[in-house]
């Protein structure tokens, strides 16, 4: 009976000590605009500063006008966007005057300061309904962020980002917070998520406003890195390992 008690109760902290590691989640949501950061500049490069050096990047440049992205870099990137067939979901560029009548007004940032000139970026009209825009990652990831956009309409100038595991759990979520910088014609910003677990595996992205055109969602440069050093063992696996050892001695103490 010793024996037995003294092994359930070993048991007892592994599992404890399992549970209990958590991911430290940390975010960049913007909130400094109007105060630390004055213009789009100083803004892009705190979120520079947060993101770190970046393993992989997703920008659009590459697709035509027009076209609707979903899963075009599922193979390449391991990276899927869902829920971007609504009334308006394409690639755009500044100026650009799509068949239904959407035009992308001018971006802070896209003259070469932040972006080139006249890259693309992709729009979804409206974002802020039941189905909000969705990244899914293949492969779970410790750090994502992008550039943001909305319409100058309303007052209403935040998004809603959330961050999900491979268990669909909620990781963070956070206001993502839009100014009209130098050219008012739309609100753009800036949003980043790390996790020291590597486990972001899913983004949600909403527009907060309901006001036609402030509910339209500008999205470009996704950038996200992945942990790349060797596997440590957890806590967790060290205290079992430890245990293993304890329950051993105790039996041949026994025998």
């Amino acid at each position: 009976m010793i024996k037995r008690n003294v092994i359930v109760c070993l048991t007892a902290v592994i599992i404890l000590a399992a549970g209990s590691q958590a991911s430290i989640i940390g975010v960049f949501d913007g909130g400094g605009i109007g105060t630390a950061y004055t213009d789009f500049s100083s803004l892009a490069a705190a979120h520079s500063n947060f993101m770190g050096t970046v393993q992989n990047s997703i920008t659009f440049s590459e697709y035509d006008v027009g076209t609707v992205i979903n899963n075009q870099y599922s193979t390449s990137k391991g990276v899927t966007f869902s829920n971007t067939g609504q009334q308006l979901a394409s690639v755009m560029y500044e100026g650009y005057n799509a068949t239904s009548g959407y035009i992308l007004e001018p971006l802070d940032g896209y003259d070469g300061s932040y972006m080139p000139d006249m890259d693309k970026a992709l729009v979804e009209y409206p974002n802020n309904g039941p189905s909000p825009f969705t990244i899914t990652f293949a492969n779970s990831v410790s750090t994502v962020g992008s550039f943001v956009g909305m319409g100058k309409e309303g007052t209403v100038d935040t998004l809603t980002i959330t961050a999900f595991d491979t268990f669909n759990n909620v990781l963070a979520a956070l206001i993502v917070k839009t100014a009209p910088w130098a050219d008012d014609r739309n609100r753009e910003g800036l949003w980043g998520i790390s996790s020291s677990s590597a486990d972001i595996a899913k983004i949600t992205i909403s527009n907060d406003s309901s006001d036609n055109y402030a509910n339209a969602l500008i999205f470009d440069t996704l950038q996200w890195s992945s942990q790349s050093s060797t596997p440590v063992p957890e806590p967790a696996t060290i205290i079992l390992l430890t245990v293993g050892g304890m329950i051993i001695s105790l039996r041949s103490k026994r025998k």
